[in-house]
């Protein structure tokens, strides 16, 4: 009984930790988007979630934001734009 208790445990934090994580933002959505937009969007490296945290769309002066814990777009790259996201001309704010 202690073991099932304990997985059932473990399931409740699983899932209530799960609910947490679909809520992160995502910026995929490329629907509307020509080939040529598509293609831009990958020559310029963009993704979802930046890996340099120093260097996020949201810091750069080519996003426009929409709002907060929303997309925004970018003036180089068309399409959903992450405020987490990057590409490889980031240009920070002056």
């Amino acid at each position: 009984m202690k073991t099932a208790l304990g997985f059932g445990a473990a399931s409740l934090a699983s899932a209530t930790l799960g609910s947490g994580c679909s809520s992160k933002l995502t910026c995929n959505d490329v629907t509307n988007l020509s080939s040529d937009d598509l293609k831009n969007r990958a020559d310029n490296g963009y993704v979802d979630a930046a890996t340099d945290l120093a260097k996020t769309c949201s810091q750069c002066r080519l996003f426009k934001p929409t709002g907060e814990k929303q997309c925004g777009s970018c003036t180089l790259v068309k399409g959903q734009i992450n405020p987490a996201g990057n590409c490889k001309n980031w240009a920070a704010k002056t």
